[in-house]
């Protein structure tokens, strides 16, 4: 069950990057494009340096080269939506529910391109799952903050499509590259996606401006460390385990991160915005705990 400890050691990981990033986007750095480049460029570091010491031998035409890279750039393109939602969103607990119902799709692909068998009580932990994502994402409002939460809602449920299907084309690729090849490939490919953003949305300035203030640059290099060892984790976790059940567990996170802001708002009240209190607290736990039966069910019936 050495999968399954590591499957929680990338669940605590990826936790807490998910904290440092919204402190990160409500204290020092707004613009989520620059600090996506910020993480890029140390990522693309590691990568480059692992690269040297680890050469990929397989050819650049094969099936798991070319996945793991095509998994690369969904990452980029998926990392930069929640990030947008991350940063609009002042209450990171109803985000990561929605998010984390990933192991839906991954459960779909394994029936569709694995052969995997869809059973009963698979389907009603699905059912719990997206039960969870709906109570995480219910919002009282006038109509156009609902709509406006609506919008928000179908970009999170894409990030969580795009992590599924960046889960299964890493389990791919893995049968061919060892873990730190895997990762320094997909580092290099999202890379240009980051780039691309800071240009498109002219986040040049907020890029100097956070290089020239050393704090800002250790909070986020803190937070992108931690990325750093999700990935490697989450990564081993699938070589040594089911990915389904791997990335069941590790879509605890809503539980973990709403553990996280709980203790943060009890040691230091004033360092996050949001607050645990009343029925919102209730309802966020509520869906917390829905999707972490949920995905855990899937993970163990």
């Amino acid at each position: 069950m050495e999968w399954l400890l590591l499957s929680v050691l990338s669940t605590l990981s990826f936790s807490a990057y998910t904290i440092l990033q919204k402190l990160t986007f409500q204290r020092y750095l707004g613009n989520v494009f620059a600090y996506a480049f910020l993480g890029a460029v140390l990522h693309l570091s590691i990568a480059v340096v692992i690269l040297l010491l680890d050469p990929v031998r397989i050819p650049w035409t094969s099936g798991p080269f070319l996945t793991i890279l095509t998994a690369g750039l969904i990452h980029g393109c998926f990392t930069l939506m929640m990030f947008t939602v991350v940063q609009r969103e002042p209450e990171v607990t109803r985000v990561m529910p929605v998010i984390d119902t990933y192991p839906i799709f991954v459960a779909v692909m394994a029936v569709l391109f694995l052969g995997e068998a869809f059973t009963v009580p698979t389907f009603l932990a699905v059912g719990l799952v997206v039960g969870g994502a709906l109570v995480a994402s219910w919002h009282r409002g006038l109509p156009g903050e609902r709509i406006k939460q609506a919008r928000t809602l179908l970009i999170m449920i894409g990030v969580s499509f795009c992590i599924g299907v960046y889960t299964i084309l890493s389990k791919y690729a893995l049968s061919g590259l060892d873990i730190w090849q895997a990762y320094a490939l997909s580092s290099i490919a999202s890379a240009p996606v980051f780039a691309l953003a800071v240009h498109h949305f002219r986040a040049w300035p907020d890029v100097r401006r956070a290089l020239a203030q050393p704090k800002v640059v250790a909070i986020a290099a803190s937070g992108h460390f931690m990325l750093f060892l999700a990935f490697i984790v989450g990564l081993l976790a699938f070589t040594m385990g089911p990915v389904t059940l791997s990335s069941a567990v590790m879509a605890s996170r809503p539980l973990v991160v709403l553990g996280y802001v709980a203790v943060i708002n009890v040691a230091f009240p004033n360092l996050m915005t949001e607050r645990l209190m009343g029925s919102g607290f209730l309802r966020k736990g509520l869906a917390a705990a829905m999707v972490t039966a949920g995905v855990g069910a899937m993970a163990f019936v």
